[in-house]
């Protein structure tokens, strides 16, 4: 057995729970079961230590946490794990549970699934047989009535067997001393729970979206082999795992066989490490549209969001799909809505876009909205608009899924909002320019702000000043993609960065940004740190205007585009906040 851990140094109190954290690195949160305390997890704090963070806590009513509420129910317990997991601000989560613990670590995935990347249940109880259950009520009630000691002989019998061997032996009487320490009042109102929540997720594994392992002793009686098959089973992404020769309580008892098997859980389960940031941008390279989604309660209130996660799912029967984040204020409101709108916007409505993606508490004031086939208002004059009642709800990391059955749409003509990069684009005007750049009649100029790796790529002028490189196109044998592939850079063209009147030669000037991979094999060309630009040699008072912006959006990671002349023009900003299902 091994040396119990914890002391009174090193247990800490939040919210009525007390707790113990040891080690670094990624979260690893262990819940007991019933009659036990933290304590009950000394093995595996030992043997996960010294590459985890090791949570472990004492349940309600257990060690020196505060008592459950007299008719307690799962959801207390679910709720004290919330509680303590967000005040800790823990994520990507590996949750094991064991006996009562896996009914709470389960109940919590199914709650919170943004916050864990695996979950455990250890010797979990699911849907007793009649036998069973009346069997363990009769032990609740004798609970309540204040007979604890009278039940320990025969708990440890059911845990170890009535003969185990020496180990085993010295294990019981441990746990033995644990449930003698148990409050009374809290072991009983804890294990009335335990004997009324084997049901609690029948029906919901089926909604589980993190991997789960189920996994029990042989011989354990009680939470049966049966039980840890059938729930892996339900659960869409479960695995099953039977340790033959162990009984319940084979944390404590065989905590290197089930610490093994937990290892090798957890490295089936390894997650790609990368920086949330790049991921973010590397999904805004997938040009969208961009929705408004409008829904009316019961009680006539209004609410919406803005969301760039709309697809087409089905076509008979005609389905569609938008996401929703779960930190959204409307988020109840949308799961319980009877009908919804899909309203895809146009590039004059952004506006509409800014509105509901804010935080201000009348997002429909000024907006023009009429009713068609649900009650859900439809906004006017969009580009389209699917007027949907609820088909599904799936839970999807820390996003909703909402599927939609399309009860009518319909829409006007004109150019829709895109987004794209983390900004607006205008549609019409990066059609105009790309036709513009390919027709040297309306077009002298094409050029590209060029990135790679923070740094910006120059020509020297004959001056021997910086200036962007153009070409009289973009495309073509002398276009400027062709040009700069020459000099062994594989050009990205992103969004139109500016769009003018060159006033000494009235024609039209058009520049990009864009991206290059490869290296550079002219000595015309340099690429300069974009923190380092000397302005002050680029002579084209135009270009310099336009490299001068590029530096400060750059820096605030918000672009726009320019459109005007040499002279006088306005930048149409990009808004970078809005975010899918916000």
């Amino acid at each position: 057995m091994v040396e119990v851990l914890a002391s009174k140094k090193t247990v800490q109190r939040i919210g009525g729970t007390s707790y113990e954290v040891r080690g670094e690195g990624d979260w690893v949160v262990l819940v007991h079961g019933v009659g036990m305390q933290l304590r009950a997890w000394d093995p595996q704090v030992t043997a996960f230590s010294d590459k985890y963070r090791v949570l472990s806590y004492d349940l309600l009513g257990h060690g020196n946490s505060d008592l459950p509420p007299e008719e307690a129910t799962l959801e207390d317990f679910i709720d004290q794990l919330d509680h303590l997991i967000t005040r800790l601000d823990a994520r990507g989560i590996q949750l094991v549970g064991h006996s009562l613990g896996s009914l709470i670590a389960l109940g919590y995935s199914l709650r919170r699934p943004e916050r864990v990347q695996s979950v455990a249940a250890l010797n979990g109880v699911f849907c007793r047989s009649e036998e069973e259950k009346k069997a363990v009520q009769n032990r609740s009630v004798s609970l309540s009535q204040g007979n604890g000691e009278d039940l320990i002989v025969p708990t440890l019998n059911r845990w170890f067997g009535e003969n185990p061997c020496p180990a085993r032996a010295r294990c019981a009487e441990q746990l033995a001393i644990w449930l003698r320490e148990a409050d009374k009042i809290g072991y009983a109102r804890t294990y009335k729970v335990f004997a009324n929540s084997d049901r609690a997720h029948e029906g919901k594994l089926q909604r589980l979206t993190v991997p789960a392992l189920f996994a029990t002793g042989e011989l354990d009686p009680n939470s049966t082999p049966a039980m840890s098959a059938a729930m892996a089973k339900a659960a869409p992404l479960g695995t099953y795992v039977s340790l033959d020769g162990e009984r319940h309580v084979m944390t404590f008892d065989a905590p290197d066989r089930v610490n093994n098997v937990l290892r090798e859980f957890w490295k089936d389960q390894q997650m790609p490490q990368f920086d949330p940031r790049e991921f973010r941008r590397a999904l805004g390279t997938f040009v969208t549209g961009v929705t408004v989604v409008t829904t009316e309660s019961e009680t006539g209130e209004k609410r919406g969001f803005t969301a760039n996660s709309f697809t087409s799912v089905s076509l008979d029967p005609p389905l569609v799909l938008v996401c929703l984040s779960k930190t959204s204020s409307s988020l109840e409101i949308f799961e319980q809505a009877t009908s919804y709108v899909i309203n895809v916007l146009t590039e004059d409505q952004k506006h509409i876009s800014n509105q509901f993606a804010s935080k201000v508490p009348d997002k429909f004031l000024g907006i023009e909205t009429r009713r068609e086939t649900t009650a859900s208002p439809v906004i006017a004059d969009t580009a389209a608009w699917f007027d949907c009642v609820p088909h599904n709800v799936v839970d999807a990391g820390d996003h909703i899924v909402l599927i939609g059955k399309v009860q009518a749409f319909g829409g006007n003509q004109g150019n829709p909002l895109v987004y794209h990069k983390g900004g607006y684009i205008t549609f019409g005007l990066a059609q105009e320019a790309i036709t513009a750049s390919e027709n040297t009649q309306h077009a002298s100029t094409v050029g590209i702000l060029l990135e790679q790796d923070e740094h910006l790529y120059f020509e020297t002028s004959a001056d021997g000043g910086l200036m962007l490189p153009t070409a009289p196109r973009l495309g073509g044998s002398s276009g400027l993609q062709a040009k700069l592939k020459m000099r062994g850079l594989e050009v990205l063209v992103g969004f139109v960065f500016a769009v003018f009147e060159d006033n000494t030669t009235d024609q039209t000037a058009i520049y990009y940004r864009g991206s290059a991979a490869g290296k550079l094999n002219d000595g015309n060309g340099r690429w300069i740190p974009i923190d380092s630009i000397d302005q002050g040699k680029i002579s084209d008072m135009a270009v310099r205007s336009m490299v001068k912006r590029f530096i400060a959006e750059h820096r605030q990671d918000a672009f726009g585009v320019y459109f005007g002349d040499s002279n006088v023009g306005r930048v149409g900003a990009l808004q970078r906040s809005m975010q899918s299902g916000g």
